[in-house]
């Protein structure tokens, strides 16, 4: 599960839960998809700012013009609990590139401690 601020766009998981998301970007002036065939969105998840990913996942098909990212339990197993960054952008197959997170060129990731059964 992933909590996703509709305002911020800062998002909140349970290390070791599916943390798999889906968007969809139109354009105000036709309300049309954003996405085109031969696009690609990138999620990346970073400690600071300009540092290395930690985690980057792809989307290059967009069914209904949604782009969905996949994140696995493994994937948020492997992040130690804490405050991460990420951003998601696009990268046109005409080769430019557009940052989707609003007013903002990064947002928040925060991993927390989930209860375990036993």
């Amino acid at each position: 599960m992933v909590i996703i601020n509709k305002d911020t766009l800062d998002m909140e998981t349970i290390r070791g839960n599916t943390a798999s998301f889906a968007f969809k970007c139109t354009n105000k002036t036709n309300n049309l998809s954003m996405f085109k065939d031969g696009d690609t969105v990138y999620f990346t998840i970073r400690k600071i700012i300009g540092g290395n990913a930690i985690l980057q996942k792809t989307c290059t098909t967009f069914p209904d013009g949604i782009c969905t990212i996949e994140v696995t339990p493994q994937e948020t197993q492997s992040l130690d609990e804490g405050n991460y960054i990420y951003d998601l952008l696009l990268e046109r197959a005409s080769g430019e590139v557009d940052t989707l997170n609003p007013n903002r060129k990064y947002s928040n990731y925060s991993v927390k401690k989930g209860v375990k059964n036993e």
